[in-house]
């Protein structure tokens, strides 16, 4: 996507979801969910994200390393949890591609009523994107 034009840079990104959703079948039809290639839906006729801000955030985190070596777990998780939140919020009360996100703060009065020691386990039966049982691994560290 780096390398491509500012007209291209779309229909790159919209291919790579793409790949990654088919090379991880469990999230294919929830990364994937978004066409960024796809017009706008003001009717400008221009595109969904357009190319100058994509150019401009893929110009921003180029020069982060985010592998693992560099960032740790929780750092990924708490970005992936915030954009999780900012699109629940602007989604159908929460409810996100047939899931429901828990703010933070509800999951924070969970651990701190539950207070989790060492050696206990915590179930999560709902586990989505596993925020509860991260923030349980925290409390007890």
């Amino acid at each position: 996507m780096k390398n491509a034009s500012s007209t291209q840079k779309n229909e790159k990104l919209d291919a790579a979801v793409k790949a990654l959703a088919e090379a991880n079948p469990p999230q294919k039809g929830i990364i994937n969910v978004v066409q960024w290639n796809a017009p706008a839906p003001d009717g400008s006729g221009g595109k969904r994200l357009h190319p100058e801000v994509l150019t401009n955030l893929i110009n921003y985190l180029d020069v982060m390393p985010l592998d693992n070596g560099n960032a740790s777990v929780d750092i990924l998780g708490d970005a992936y949890e915030y954009l999780i939140k900012k699109f629940a919020d602007e989604n159908r009360g929460g409810k996100v591609a047939g899931q429901f996100y828990t703010p933070g703060e509800v999951v924070d009065v969970m651990v701190r009523t539950i207070k989790p020691r060492k050696d206990d386990e915590v179930y999560d039966p709902t586990c989505g994107s596993g925020g509860f049982l991260i923030r349980n691994a925290k409390y007890v560290k």
